[in-house]
C-alpha cells in the first residue's frame, strides 16, 4: 500500500480548548492505549507533550480497524478535529487534559514490537538493553536537549568551528 506523507500542523503540547473545532495533524509515538467499549483512546506522545486521540469505529470503520492494530511505541500520524473532553473525563494533570482529537485519518509509520517488560518500570540490566528508548522519553530527552544547546553555546563562546552543528543553533 502506498502511503502519502503526513505533515504535522502542530505538536501535541500546545493544543488547548482555544483550538476547539480546529483540524490538526499530529505525529508521534503511541504512549498508551485504552479500549472503552470499542472506542479506542490513544495517548500520542511527541517531544513536546501528550495529547489524547479518540478512534471511534462507528464514525470511521477503516480508521478504527487500523487503530486496533497499534501497540505502545508505534509511530503514527493522525488528522482530526479538536474537541472538548466530556465532563468528568478532563485530566487536570496534563496541559492538554481538557481536549482530545477525534481522529479521521491514521497513518501507521511503524508498528512496534511488544516489549518484554513495561517500559516505565525498567531498571538494572534491562535498562542497559533498552537505553535508546530513553532518548524519546521524559527527563532524559529534556536533559539531552538542554545539554546539546549548552554544548553549542559553549563552542560558540570558544570560537570552535562547528559546520556540522550549525543546524542545532536555535537562532538560525
Amino acid at each position: 500500500a502506498q502511503h502519502s506523507p503526513m505533515k504535522r500542523s502542530t505538536h501535541c503540547a500546545p493544543l488547548t480548548p482555544a483550538e476547539l473545532g480546529a483540524t490538526v495533524s499530529l505525529l508521534g509515538w503511541v504512549d498508551s492505549i485504552r479500549d472503552h467499549g470499542g472506542i479506542l483512546f490513544i495517548d500520542l506522545r511527541d517531544r513536546k507533550g501528550i495529547t489524547q486521540v479518540m478512534f471511534d469505529p462507528k464514525a470511521n470503520a477503516t480508521v478504527g480497524e487500523r487503530a486496533a492494530q497499534l501497540k505502545p511505541e508505534s509511530v503514527i500520524g493522525i488528522s482530526g478535529r479538536v474537541v472538548a473532553r466530556p465532563e468528568g473525563t478532563v485530566n487536570a494533570a496534563l496541559p492538554t487534559g481538557g481536549i482530545e482529537v477525534e481522529a479521521t485519518e491514521l497513518t501507521i509509520h511503524n508498528v512496534a514490537d511488544t516489549p518484554p517488560f513495561p517500559l516505565d518500570d525498567v531498571g538494572g540490566d534491562s535498562r542497559v538493553e533498552v537505553i535508546l528508548i530513553d532518548h524519546a522519553r521524559g527527563r532524559f530527552a529534556s536533559w539531552l536537549k538542554c545539554w546539546s544547546i549548552g554544548a553549542v553555546d559553549q563552542m560558540k563562546r570558544s570560537s570552535w568551528p562547528m559546520p556540522c552543528l550549525a543546524a542545532l543553533d536555535s537562532k538560525a
